[in-house]
């Protein structure tokens, strides 16, 4: 989620914090946090104000079901799962260990039987076309090893007209999130998300606890998306512990 310089980083040979933030270019799961950064990060930035921002910009309906895609320790999709009654609430992330804080936090929330979790990448999304009806990315899409293969993969899962969600913390005028390269401009994500089939592509600015977030908001069109290979043949499954 969001870098802040006042806060202590954890140290361990190799440097936790580097090897969990690479943009990497060697595939899917490198860079992937390990258990002491994974604890860290949940500590200092799983209630970061992007996931509530982002919760109400998508204006969820009872029967929703939510995909967050890089769901960290899943603080997004408990907030989700109390507002789809009727719906589920997804993680998906590719760490196991943020896997297993997002599994603890939720084992005794009280939707827990709307929480679904499930290890997986952008890249290949574990789940079925068509099968979600919002989706959003919080502080994540900067991480994805293949931005646009990423946005395909959305473009894939959602319904028809289902809305999808980019949210970032600003960083400078236009600077999408603290990472590098062209998903972290925001210019450059509004036409990408237009390449790969999305429409009505607009940008908004929100001020929480004196944080500036940016929120791009889009659908899926009815035609179009990029050819990109399809994800896992099977649905996701409800984690044990939801």
């Amino acid at each position: 989620m969001t870098i802040c310089v006042d806060k202590e980083r954890p140290e361990s040979e190799g440097g936790h914090w580097e090897h969990a933030h690479q943009h990497s270019a060697r595939g899917p799961g490198a860079g992937v946090m390990d258990e002491a950064t994974a604890e860290w990060y949940a500590a200092n930035y799983g209630d970061d104000p992007t996931n509530e921002v982002t919760v109400e910009c998508a204006a969820l309906r009872p029967d929703d079901v939510v995909l967050d895609i890089g769901c960290g320790s899943g603080t997004a999709v408990r907030e989700a799962a109390m507002r789809v009654p009727g719906g589920l609430a997804i993680g998906v992330d590719r760490s196991p260990a943020m896997l297993r804080i997002a599994a603890e936090k939720s084992a005794t929330h009280s939707a827990r039987a709307r929480i679904v979790l499930v290890e997986g990448d952008a890249s290949e999304l574990p789940l079925r076309d068509a099968s979600v009806t919002v989706a959003w990315a919080i502080n994540s899409l900067h991480h994805w090893d293949n931005g646009m293969r990423g946005l395909g993969e959305v473009h894939r899962v959602l319904s028809c007209q289902g809305r999808f969600l980019v949210t970032e913390d600003e960083h400078g005028e236009g600077k999408f999130g603290h990472g590098d390269g062209p998903f972290s401009d925001a210019g450059f994500v509004m036409r990408a998300l237009e390449e790969a089939g999305f429409e009505g592509v607009e940008m908004s600015r929100h001020i929480r606890d004196e944080v500036p977030i940016l929120v791009i908001a889009c659908r899926r069109s009815e035609d179009g998306g990029l050819d990109v290979e399809p994800g896992a043949a099977g649905g996701a499954q409800r984690d044990s512990t939801a």
